[in-house]
């Protein structure tokens, strides 16, 4: 289907130009809300999680270090994996001041070093990603730092909470739009039925039937039309029959008028300058020697007929003089 062809059928009713319309303005309209809604859940979300991985962060580094302080691998790894069940945990890791990994969610990374630890002994945010939030935090014994926690959360909820936000706000937008249009749909018929009720008159009055009318409930914007559409009729109607009444009038005038010139036997003629024509009775045709059905020439004929008339009668009268 052509673009122009879309067009014309779009452009071509007024019902779907307000259907298309309404369902179009609603659906960019839910699409931006739903756009914004899901942004700002997944920042709250992300939020959340970096609030939960510093409470953690904080929780842990305060319970380890004893064992950190005294190297009790064993029970820094007792911690480790009694945290290890948190929601979307991707690891625990304790470490020492060299960076040495004391504890690991992964048993095979104990030992191991870290090299980036942040350079002052504070909490840090290594990483605020939708993937991943990584968090540092100091492990402090006697107001001195001993070592380091570091905790990362993943998304595998959040992307499922994400997703389902998603999914809510489709189904939403799409409820709307459907609506949306059956409302429009709603509203057009109404609106459109009205205008075809006034279009049904016009073609009658076309038809020669004038004395129909358009007649609407209500006083919305199509009845006021209605009304003004009667009102213009009706005036109409009042015109017709006061120009018929003149043209008889004036019909049984000449008819009076053709009868007194008949009986005296003048002859009357017009000259019609607009269009540069001459009508003149039947006497004037016994004038000019014409046929009596001759009522009728142009300017320059009547003339000529007239010179015609007048040139033998002139050289008559000088013959005889």
């Amino acid at each position: 289907m052509t673009f122009k062809a879309i067009k014309s059928w779009l452009f071509d009713s007024l019902q779907r130009q307000l259907v298309v319309g309404i369902v179009l303005v609603v659906s960019i309209t839910m699409s931006l809300f739903a756009w914004e809604v899901t942004r700002m859940q997944q920042n709250i979300i992300l939020e959340e999680r970096s609030a939960h991985a510093i409470a953690l962060a904080q929780n842990v580094a305060a319970s380890s270090s004893v064992w950190v302080a005294a190297r009790d691998l064993s029970g820094l790894q007792e911690i480790v994996n009694g945290v290890a069940t948190y929601p979307d945990l991707k690891h625990v890791i304790v470490l020492d001041m060299s960076g040495q990994v004391l504890a690991h969610t992964d048993l095979k990374r104990r030992s191991q070093y870290l090299t980036d630890l942040p350079a002052a002994a504070k909490m840090h945010v290594i990483s605020d990603q939708p993937g991943l939030v990584d968090v540092a935090h100091p492990v402090m014994l006697n107001e001195h730092a001993i070592g380091w926690v570091r905790i990362g959360l993943g998304s595998d909820s959040i992307s499922k909470r994400l997703s389902d936000i998603g999914k809510n706000a489709t189904i939403f937008t799409l409820l709307a739009m459907l609506l949306a249009g059956l409302f429009a749909l709603i509203a057009a018929n109404r609106l459109t039925r009205r205008l075809y009720i006034i279009q049904d008159v016009i073609d009658q009055v076309k038809l020669g039937n004038h004395t129909a009318r358009a007649y609407l409930t209500c006083n919305d914007e199509s009845a006021k039309l209605a009304r003004q559409f009667n009102a213009m009729l009706d005036t109409l109607a009042k015109r017709d029959l006061e120009i018929e009444q003149s043209s008889a009038a004036l019909q049984r005038s000449e008819s009076r008028l053709n009868q007194v010139m008949a009986v005296t036997g003048e002859g009357i003629w017009d000259w019609d300058v607009a269009r540069n024509n001459v009508v003149h009775n039947a006497r004037w045709c016994s004038i000019l020697g014409l046929d009596a059905a001759f009522l009728e020439h142009d300017a320059d004929t009547f003339k000529a007929l007239i010179l015609k008339k007048i040139d033998p009668w002139c050289c008559t009268v000088l013959r005889r003089a």
